[in-house]
């Protein structure tokens, strides 16, 4: 994984156990912004922007994503 962040979009949640299910990634939050509203419109429903923060490995040590930028 690169070292630039990145954001998905998904259908705001209605309470903790619901699934979201992002599908696709955004370089940047104002093409991700747009997308959600798009999905808002189409689908009269509310949508989230989601920003990545770290990935966590299975050894328990996280990349930074913002290094080396």
């Amino acid at each position: 994984m690169s070292g630039r962040p990145f954001y998905m979009v998904c259908r705001t949640p209605k309470h903790a156990a619901s699934e979201t299910k992002p599908q696709a990634r955004y370089e940047s939050r104002a093409e991700a912004t747009e997308v959600a509203r798009r999905l808002a419109n189409t689908h009269d429903a509310p949508f989230t922007v989601l920003e990545a923060v770290g990935t966590i490995h299975p050894d328990g040590q996280s990349k930074d994503l913002f290094a080396g930028t």
